[in-house]
């Protein structure tokens, strides 16, 4: 880049985060779920890419960003907390800076709306590019804020984009997910649900409760996978702490799903809270559960209270067996091909292509089975065997399936 580049652009945001992208680098993003970006087996391709730029800013609200091809001023350096390093390719001659509004994703409105202004683009030659961005905690300067909070006209950016050609992307090594830069250095424990559900009892420490609600449902529940259903109108029961569990059998002995409910809408909502064996309950009448498997029980026993069902439960493991990677390849590849032709599996799951795309993303094997294990048209009984086996016989069990329907 010949020519010198120094100039600043305004945003915001209420996905504390922004992007940098031309929309049609990203057209095939068009069908993927909404903020599919939050999802690092699908952002880390547009990254290695270089189709995408995107930084967590921490905290919703405007910004402004200094573009440059000359580096850092003094001041901003004296100012830098965080940084990260991006590949990018510019093949239109500009790009689109946004705020999370008008990244392609399925339910995008009017987005030819969002790129009419001439106000978020930026202007770059075509090529390839090392773009560095800054975080600058530009509020610590003397004189950057005003009596009441506000930014003086003579502060700092909140980020500076550093933009360097370069021969070849390959010599940047890209983030494998969107990079923390908010300028404020703090850090908090992380408190989200626990998402690797295949991990072993041994490694998965949250202690089971003595007893949960139960939900008999006519398909297996696989850990793991983001779920949400329907339930019979005005169908109520209870919650321990965000969780009960899900079987496709009551019998005791059967291996049911610990569910951690994130999302529980109902028509008439009501709070019953007290005490039962010491933990805290909460009555819903439910329209449907949203949430995520977390791991297998055991029923030891099932019981009623009220007319709901309950359950004792313990831990259970499949027994572990090594799977051998050719295995895993080959079923990666049978599931890709089924994806591709089976009408049935592109009716059964939402955002097929996605969903697609993250099986291939995986390698855990049983995170691998029970995934493709929910995408194909098993029945019930099917399904609850598949809880017992091991990896190795999971695998093998799911490859033969898929041989079998591709066959037909």
């Amino acid at each position: 880049m010949s020519n010198e580049l120094n100039f600043e652009l305004s945003g915001g945001t209420d996905v504390a985060k922004w992007f940098l992208f031309h929309p049609e680098d990203l057209a095939h993003r068009w069908h993927a779920p909404p903020s599919w970006w939050i999802e690092d087996f699908a952002v880390s391709k547009e990254f290695a890419a270089g189709s995408l730029v995107a930084v967590s800013t921490g905290k919703d609200g405007g910004f402004k960003i200094r573009f440059t091809n000359r580096g850092l001023t003094e001041r901003e350096q004296t100012y830098v907390r965080k940084t990260a390093a991006f590949r990018l390719r510019v093949l239109h001659g500009r790009l689109y800076l946004d705020g999370g509004w008008a990244v392609p994703e399925v339910n995008q409105i009017n987005p030819e709306e969002c790129y009419s202004s001439d106000d978020a683009w930026i202007t770059l030659p075509n090529g390839d590019y090392r773009a560095t961005v800054y975080a600058i905690a530009w509020f610590e300067e003397p004189g950057a804020m005003d009596e009441n909070g506000y930014s003086t006209p003579q502060a700092l950016t909140t980020y500076v984009v550093e933009l360097q050609s370069v021969a070849s992307l390959e010599e940047i090594v890209p983030p494998t997910s969107i990079p923390d830069l908010d300028p404020i250095l703090y850090t908090f424990e992380d408190s989200d649900l626990p998402e690797a559900a295949w991990l072993t009892n041994e490694e998965y420490t949250e202690p089971l409760a003595p007893v949960y609600p139960l939900l008999y449902w006519h398909e297996v529940i696989f850990p793991g996978i983001e779920q949400k259903f329907s339930l019979e109108p005005d169908a109520p029961f209870e919650v321990v702490d965000g969780q009960m569990v899900i079987s496709y059998s009551i019998d005791e002995q059967a291996i049911g799903t610990l569910f951690s409910v994130s999302q529980m809408p109902s028509r008439n909502m009501c709070y019953l809270i007290y005490s039962y064996h010491m933990e805290r309950l909460q009555r819903y009448d439910y329209d449907y559960l949203q949430g995520v498997g977390t791991r297998l029980v055991r029923l030891n026993r099932v019981f009623e209270k009220e007319e709901d069902l309950w359950v004792e439960v313990e831990p259970y493991e499949p027994p572990p067996v090594s799977v051998d990677l050719c295995a895993i390849t080959r079923l990666k590849q049978l599931f890709a091909d089924y994806a591709d032709k089976n009408a049935t599996y592109q009716e059964r799951i939402q955002f097929h292509h996605f969903y697609a795309e993250r099986v291939a993303s995986l390698t855990n094997p049983r995170e691998l089975g029970w995934f493709i294990a929910n995408a194909i048209d098993f029945n019930g009984d099917q399904q609850q065997a598949l809880l017992t086996l091991s990896d190795a016989d999971l695998i093998e069990a799911l490859t033969q399936a898929l041989e079998r329907r591709l066959s037909e």
